[in-house]
């Protein structure tokens, strides 16, 4: 249940900033890592579950008591790893609102001083591209 809830809002997150010409390679890295880290993920705790009961068993601690212990330390590793990204996420991300007024900047940026007609190269190479469509338009 909490997987349904936190992989759709994680992939428009994901997809957010991708362009049009990006969205395939961004959604594939996406769907990658999602199933090779949950793969990665589980083996890991498997292995410290598996660890964990397996010294319990041979102090001669009670089978069920042993698994509960190795099964208990696997939730409270991954408790602790959601923790972990909750913080990181939070210090990471910005609200909507800085994220767009920053890309709006870097636009402005790319597309040149407004001052000087918004465009690359400024106001005199704009009207010579005028003027040389309207050459072309009257065919000298």
């Amino acid at each position: 249940m909490g997987f349904g809830f936190a992989f759709p809002s994680l992939m428009v997150l994901a997809m957010s900033g991708a362009g049009e010409h990006d969205s395939g390679l961004a959604s594939g890295l996406v769907m990658t890592t999602q199933q090779v880290g949950g793969a990665l993920g589980l083996a890991v705790l498997a292995s410290f579950s598996a660890s964990r009961t397996n010294g319990l068993l041979a102090a001669s601690v009670a089978r069920p008591a042993a698994l509960t212990n190795g099964y208990r330390l696997s939730f409270a590793i991954a408790a602790g790893l959601v923790l972990g990204a909750l913080l990181v996420a939070g210090m990471v991300l910005r609200p909507a609102e800085e994220a767009e007024d920053e890309t709006l900047r870097e636009r402005d940026r790319s597309l040149g001083d407004a001052a000087d007609g918004g465009i690359v190269g400024g106001r005199d190479e704009m009207e010579a591209a005028v003027r040389r469509l309207s050459e072309v338009a009257e065919g000298r």
